[in-house]
């Protein structure tokens, strides 16, 4: 999804309506990301990789990889 024309300039992009709800709507996290140990590392994933397949926001596309890496970042 693009918010608009780099041309326009950094501040036009970052307050145009779609960079607005695309923030908006990155607010709320699935209740799965929300109670799972590793939230403090991935926050719920950025909010493109939740909507990997157009079927709304759920969980992130790589949430499974994420667990798989995170023990070793969640050790240290």
């Amino acid at each position: 999804m693009a918010v608009g024309d780099i041309s326009e300039g950094f501040d036009s992009l970052y307050n145009s309506e779609k960079s607005l709800r695309f923030m908006e709507e990155s607010v709320d996290k699935p209740e799965e990301c929300l109670n799972c140990s590793y939230y403090k590392l991935c926050r719920g994933g950025c909010r493109r990789w939740r909507d990997v397949y157009g079927g709304g926001l759920g969980v992130s596309f790589l949430c499974e990889g994420y667990k798989k890496f995170s023990p070793t970042a969640k050790a240290g």
